[in-house]
Protein backbone atom coordinates (compact mmCIF):
# COMPACT_ATOMS: atom_id res chain seq x y z
CA UNK A 1 0.00 0.00 0.00
CA UNK A 2 2.82 2.40 0.87
CA UNK A 3 4.41 2.01 -2.58
CA UNK A 4 1.11 2.67 -4.32
CA UNK A 5 0.41 5.82 -2.31
CA UNK A 6 3.98 7.07 -2.71
CA UNK A 7 3.57 6.83 -6.49
CA UNK A 8 1.15 9.77 -6.43
CA UNK A 9 1.87 11.55 -3.12
CA UNK A 10 4.95 13.42 -2.02
CA UNK A 11 4.95 12.32 1.61
CA UNK A 12 3.45 9.28 3.29
CA UNK A 13 3.41 7.96 6.84
CA UNK A 14 2.48 4.47 7.93
CA UNK A 15 1.15 3.63 11.38
CA UNK A 16 0.72 0.13 12.77
CA UNK A 17 -2.51 1.00 14.58
CA UNK A 18 -5.11 3.75 14.95
CA UNK A 19 -3.83 4.71 18.38
CA UNK A 20 -0.35 5.40 16.99
CA UNK A 21 -1.82 7.76 14.40
CA UNK A 22 -4.06 9.53 16.93
CA UNK A 23 -1.08 10.06 19.25
CA UNK A 24 1.28 11.16 16.46
CA UNK A 25 0.37 14.84 16.47
CA UNK A 26 -0.05 14.66 12.69
CA UNK A 27 -3.85 14.71 12.40
CA UNK A 28 -4.06 18.38 11.35
CA UNK A 29 -1.34 17.85 8.72
CA UNK A 30 -3.13 14.89 7.15
CA UNK A 31 -4.57 15.54 3.70
CA UNK A 32 -5.53 11.94 2.88
CA UNK A 33 -6.26 9.08 5.23
CA UNK A 34 -6.46 5.46 4.12
CA UNK A 35 -7.46 3.09 6.89
CA UNK A 36 -8.43 -0.53 7.40
CA UNK A 37 -11.81 -0.82 9.10
CA UNK A 38 -10.75 -4.12 10.70
CA UNK A 39 -7.46 -3.06 12.33
CA UNK A 40 -6.41 -4.69 15.59
CA UNK A 41 -7.42 -2.64 18.60
CA UNK A 42 -9.37 0.44 17.53
CA UNK A 43 -11.12 0.00 14.18
CA UNK A 44 -10.77 2.48 11.34
CA UNK A 45 -14.39 3.54 11.89
CA UNK A 46 -13.74 4.23 15.59
CA UNK A 47 -10.59 6.17 14.64
CA UNK A 48 -12.58 8.35 12.25
CA UNK A 49 -15.13 9.03 15.00
CA UNK A 50 -12.29 10.17 17.29
CA UNK A 51 -10.90 12.44 14.57
CA UNK A 52 -14.34 13.97 13.99
CA UNK A 53 -14.69 14.63 17.74
CA UNK A 54 -11.54 16.71 17.40
CA UNK A 55 -13.45 18.67 14.72
CA UNK A 56 -11.10 17.62 11.95
CA UNK A 57 -12.30 15.59 8.99
CA UNK A 58 -9.64 14.62 6.46
CA UNK A 59 -10.68 13.28 3.08
CA UNK A 60 -11.13 9.51 3.26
Amino acid sequence: MDTLVRSFCNKTRLFSCAEDFLNSGLIAETSLLISDIMMPGMSGVAMLECIRQLEYAPPT
